[in-house]
């Protein structure tokens, strides 16, 4: 069931999107002697990349999302597009000096997520030398084992100023979700969103799965309540693998 686009700044009362934007802020007014870089870290569908993006709103910062196949100029191209600057070439160096200059005037945050891609591409010293030329706030945001894995590089380690550990998504959040992303005419009662909740381990993006889940149950049986007596059978996406069928081809089929 499709649903409409909700406003980032709904999110506000999500845990996540509260404990990075404290720690951004926190970041921004720090003393200018002090270290200004936050880690956010966290497993993969709690909420951090939501969480960017509201916090990239409210703080007027610099987003980008690192992806698999850009190479080092794309990484500094984007971010130039972020800071709407236009470099003459794509040259690293160039690019860097001009992001550099420019954080350095306006100390605008940087947020850089999946920033453990950084990590294996061995980007990370090229990040600290954009850092430590503007000693802007810079926001790096990667997987639960992002702060071991940067320990490689210590003078980056070290001006880390906060780490900041996302936190599975409580059921305060589930009823969040379900008010930005639930049926307005569909209620899920509370027996069914506490088993939602506990189903989804956790995960927002898990919780939204499943919260569509009932919408389309509702829609598909004509209801405007679903609890689990009404839910009956039906599974939510807890992400494990499903069970196998129990089928089994025949000995001539499968040597056919």
């Amino acid at each position: 069931m499709s649903q409409p686009p909700v406003s980032v700044n709904s999110l506000a009362p999500l845990i996540n999107v509260s404990l990075l934007l404290s720690a951004t802020q926190r970041t921004i007014n720090r003393s200018r002697h002090l270290p200004g870089i936050v880690g956010f870290y966290g497993y993969a569908g709690w909420g951090k990349t939501q969480a960017a993006r509201f916090v990239t709103n409210s703080v007027d910062a610099a987003h980008i999302e690192i992806k698999k196949f850009w190479d080092k100029p794309m990484l500094f191209e984007e971010l130039c597009g972020e800071l709407g600057l236009r470099p003459k070439n794509r040259s690293v160096a160039h690019m860097g000096a001009l992001i550099a200059g420019h954080l350095s005037v306006t100390q605008t945050p940087v947020i850089i997520d999946e920033f453990d891609i950084a990590v294996q591409r061995n980007w990370v010293d090229e990040i600290r030398g954009l850092y430590e030329a503007s000693k802007a706030p810079f926001i790096i945001i990667g997987e639960d084992t992002l702060p071991g894995d940067l320990r490689r590089w210590e003078r980056f380690h070290s001006r880390v100023r906060e780490w900041v550990p996302a936190q599975p998504n409580d059921i305060e959040d589930c009823r969040t979700l379900v008010r930005l992303y639930g049926h307005p005419g569909v209620t899920i009662a509370e027996d069914l969103l506490t088993n939602l909740h506990a189903q989804s381990g956790g995960s927002a993006r898990r919780i939204c799965n499943n919260i569509d889940k009932v919408n389309e149950f509702a829609a598909e049986n004509a209801l405007n309540l679903v609890d689990c007596a009404l839910w009956g059978e039906n599974r939510f996406d807890t992400g494990d693998a499903p069970e196998r069928s129990g089928y089994v081809a025949s000995k001539s089929r499968r040597h056919k």
